[in-house]
């Protein structure tokens, strides 16, 4: 079973940047208690919205047939866990992509407050040849995108 910690792509300009969501709920089976004894979210899966919101960008960067994988993430700063009702905001940023894999950076808000910033996150990509793999990424996309979704200038050149 994979877990999928997106439920909505709200801005994405492939190449650049990606901002997504994901409401947390009770019924998430991974809430654990905050130091006041509230259920939250889980510092490390703050750290996979992050990471899956960076591979998501990688994939509409480089195409749906783009394998993603996640090598190293550097520097997470956590100052506040989000909790059951609220909507976390996961606002990604590519600061290098070549064709081989990418560097972004990011942060995750609660509303306006800052709950999580990460220095670093370094992917490795290679092309598929599963046609079937190319299906379920567009279908997923098109579940989590509002609109069409969008070609980036990588995806046009031969």
């Amino acid at each position: 079973m994979r877990f999928l910690f997106i439920d909505r792509i709200l801005e994405v300009e492939p190449g650049r940047r990606i901002l997504a969501s994901k409401l947390v709920t009770m019924a998430d089976g991974y809430l654990v208690a905050d130091p006041s004894g509230q259920p939250a979210m889980p510092a490390s899966i703050l750290l996979e919205c992050l990471a899956q919101t960076g591979g998501d960008l990688n994939l509409l960067t480089r195409g749906m047939r783009t394998q993603t994988f996640l090598v190293a993430a550097e520097g997470l700063r956590v100052r506040r866990l989000p909790r059951p009702g609220e909507t976390l905001l996961m606002d990604v940023r590519m600061e290098r992509g070549h064709s081989d894999g990418a560097s972004v950076t990011g942060e995750a808000r609660i509303g306006s407050e800052l709950a999580a910033t990460l220095d670093r996150m370094l992917y490795v990509h290679r092309q598929s040849d599963d046609t079937s793999y190319e299906r379920r990424q567009r279908a997923r996309m098109e579940t989590l995108l509002p609109s069409p979704i969008p070609v980036s200038p990588s995806q046009t050149l031969g």
